[in-house]
């Protein structure tokens, strides 16, 4: 659980205050952007899709074109 953020902090004094339950909603939250950008690019690292041409980042992030948010 350490570098994930879930509920209870307090942000203004960085501490964390958690009741240590983790909440289902938040793997969702830590998890699909990079699930994301490893589908879109086939990797988990912004400098990796960084590589690519600009054309071919291009031509991969139509991937989204027609998706639609479900929630």
């Amino acid at each position: 659980m350490p570098g994930l953020g879930h509920e209870s902090g307090y942000i203004a004094g960085q501490m964390l205050q958690s009741q240590y339950h983790w909440l289902p909603w938040c793997t969702f939250v830590e998890v699909d952007p990079s699930s994301r950008l490893y589908d879109t690019f086939g990797g988990y690292e912004i400098a990796d899709a960084q590589k690519l041409s600009p054309e071919e980042r291009i031509r991969r992030n139509r991937i989204y074109d027609n998706y639609v948010d479900s929630i």
